[in-house]
């Protein structure tokens, strides 16, 4: 799953299914990995500039982002796809629980990508209830237990506890679910602090986070995911 938005509707929504909506295919789309096949689905009537247009409190969980928060739109003239990338249109207010994206080596850590703005719990943000309009997530939390495994032998000194404490948790329990629960209970709180109408861009994710913020009350708007071959080389294609 590549990136999906959703928007906070109070109101019980019509779920449509997404056969009924519009779709993209790019067979041979370029990305830094290589190329994938390229799928986008977008529910009618949603546009990505309603997003540029927004205005307001804009916070991103977890970051920063290297590569930015890209949205592909397209209209029913073309087939092109068009992207943006929002980390340059709009200001961003970027939390973490390191001072910038940390960087681990098999030593610790040794260093950072980018700047936080401020330092947060993605499960407990510093924001009022219903006091943002945009949120952005890209790839909380690692689902690959050897990277985890990577990050717990590297222990590195400046860890914050609350992380520290997350990872040990994992490692013991060696349970996919642990880090399922910390990506649910930041869509909780995403929900708490957006305001009804606001966004929720969930960039990297898996089908479970979609599910769960279905559940939790979002509703779809926009899912984009990359089909790569399938590991016993076959013709068959997976989405990522």
């Amino acid at each position: 799953m590549e990136g999906v938005h959703f928007n906070k509707i109070k109101t019980e929504a019509k779920k449509e299914p997404e056969y009924g909506w519009e779709n993209r295919v790019w067979k041979t789309r370029n990305f830094e990995e290589g190329q994938f096949k390229y799928e986008v689905f977008k529910r009618e009537g949603f546009g990505v500039e309603d997003i540029l247009k927004k205005k307001g409190v804009s916070v991103e969980i977890a970051g920063p982002t290297n590569n930015g928060f890209w949205f592909h739109g397209f209209s029913d003239k073309s087939t092109e796809i068009t992207s943006f990338n929002l980390a340059e249109v709009k200001k961003i207010l970027t939390s973490n629980l390191y001072p910038g994206a940390p960087l681990f080596s098999d030593e610790g850590l040794v260093g950072y990508s980018g700047k936080a703005d401020f330092i947060a719990d993605a499960r407990k943000m510093p924001i009022k209830k219903e006091g943002a309009d945009l949120v952005y997530c890209s790839c909380l939390g690692s689902i690959a237990e050897n990277g985890l495994k990577k990050i717990i032998q590297a222990k590195p000194k400046d860890m914050p506890a609350v992380e520290k404490e997350r990872l040990v948790s994992e490692s013991l329990s060696g349970e996919i679910g642990d880090n399922y629960k910390l990506r649910e209970q930041a869509i909780d709180e995403s929900w708490n602090i957006l305001k009804p109408g606001g966004i929720l861009v969930w960039q990297g994710g898996v089908f479970h986070d979609v599910d769960f913020a279905i559940k939790r009350g979002f509703v779809l708007l926009q899912r984009e995911q990359k089909y790569i071959k399938t590991p016993d080389g076959s013709n068959d294609e997976e989405p990522t």
